[in-house]
């Protein structure tokens, strides 16, 4: 995972980048998907895609605490490594 891109908000587009496999879970604001990047097909991920226009602005603020949170906390061996993300509107 060393490889890929740190933890940065763009506008590239998700499925130019990785490619998604099978849905894993699904909640109120999105779902989950396994998945690789297409330049390192080898690496497993999950790609969680949140559907921000059902959320109010509270929660819009929560899940931008979370990214914060998870770009702190990447290295910690308990907790999932954000390695990208994305924002298209």
């Amino acid at each position: 995972m060393d490889q890929l891109k740190k933890a940065t908000r763009n506008t590239r587009v998700l499925d130019e980048i990785y490619t998604k496999l099978l849905l894993l879970g699904e909640g109120f604001f999105g779902k989950v998907y396994s998945g690789y990047p297409k330049r390192y097909p080898s690496q497993k991920v999950a790609i969680k895609v949140i559907d921000k226009s059902q959320m109010q602005r509270h929660e819009l603020h929560l899940h931008y605490n979370e990214i914060e949170v998870l770009k702190v906390c990447s290295d910690h061996p308990c907790i999932l490594k954000l390695i990208d993300y994305f924002e298209d509107a």
